[in-house]
């Protein structure tokens, strides 16, 4: 019988520090389609990380479904894969992934300089994922940055501030911008990213009200730390909501790219909108996300693909 995924690659080194872009929790769930592999990590509801790695990466990539999901521990698998250090940028080490079936072990074989090591990781049952489905939302503002000015903007505010506020302000205003704010022990601090910077690349802003949003730092922190260090450039979204979706693009040694995106949910007390008169009012929270269950169970082929669409979605356009 075949594997349910096959996978190899020359240099196993090049995904290492993409799945340590979202290593903030222990458990991974693991999503395999045709498109590629998408690992996502969460924390109680409030934070999803994603890590998309394309199925061009690989040497050979081979599926016996459409859609494969399961858990395993994301801090041994990124053990495994850097068994042979990380200190050495000469040498390769090559890659053999083996999932043969649902509950098997995670089968790593990795060779460097004619070393061999063969690790065998315990997998889960992959239950529930939460969906921001941002697909689905018309009205979501867009705005892509080079990622120096967001380097720039988190290291000029006051980390010790427990909540980020996030306002886009649209035309017809007389400076178009996205705004940073933190209110922390050094008082009150801003960050402007007008519209007409050099560092913007697209600005897109739906709603022509302004849109504020406030979110903790604490969970953010996975997004705009590893993440934010090794990203050539940053997408970020926001839905009538107030769901942030900041998306990191990562160029690998290879001249090809990964993707690893963040989602988080508003503060509590958010909901900060704009009014007719021009003033900002506050909302109720927004409802629970969704939870998406993606186990290996027969579906339809409408619903497969629904599903796929779901589970492989880096929305990433110029």
């Amino acid at each position: 019988m075949d594997a349910l995924i096959y996978l190899s690659m020359d240099n196993a080194k090049t995904i290492i520090n993409v799945l340590k872009a979202v290593q903030f929790r222990d458990l991974a769930t693991v999503f395999a389609t045709a498109n590629g592999l998408k690992i996502t990590v969460e924390d109680a509801k409030c934070i999803q990380g994603n890590a998309f790695l394309h199925a061009e990466l690989f040497r050979e990539y081979k599926l016996s479904k459409d859609v494969i999901s399961f858990k395993t521990n994301i801090n041994v698998l990124i053990d495994c894969l850097s068994i042979f250090g990380m200190t050495s940028q000469t040498s390769s080490t090559s890659l053999i992934m083996t999932y043969k079936e649902y509950g098997s072990t995670l089968d790593l074989l990795l060779e460097e300089n004619g070393v061999v090591a063969e690790c065998n990781i315990k997998t889960m049952e992959a239950f529930e994922v939460l969906d921001f489905d941002f697909s689905g939302s018309s009205s979501a503002d867009k705005i892509i940055v080079k990622s120096e000015c967001m380097r720039e903007a988190f290291s000029e505010l006051d980390m010790s501030s427990e909540i980020l506020e996030l306002t886009l302000i649209p035309p017809p205003a007389a400076q178009p911008r996205l705004r940073f704010t933190t209110y922390g022990l050094a008082g009150t601090m801003h960050f402007d990213l007008p519209r007409s910077s050099d560092q913007v690349e697209v600005f897109e802003l739906r709603s022509a009200a302004p849109r504020v949003a406030r979110y903790r730092l604490s969970l953010l922190r996975p997004a705009t730390n590893r993440a934010l260090s090794m990203a050539t450039r940053i997408s970020l979204r926001v839905n009538e909501r107030g769901f942030l979706s900041m998306q990191h693009m990562i160029n690998l040694a290879d001249g090809q790219a990964a993707f690893v995106e963040f989602f988080c949910v508003p503060d509590e007390d958010d909901g900060e909108q704009s009014g007719d008169d021009g003033t900002l009012s506050r909302t109720a929270q927004p409802p629970d996300v969704q939870s998406t269950s993606l186990a290996g169970v027969p579906m339809s082929d409408v619903e497969r693909q629904k599903r796929t669409q779901t589970v492989w979605d880096p929305d990433w356009s110029d």
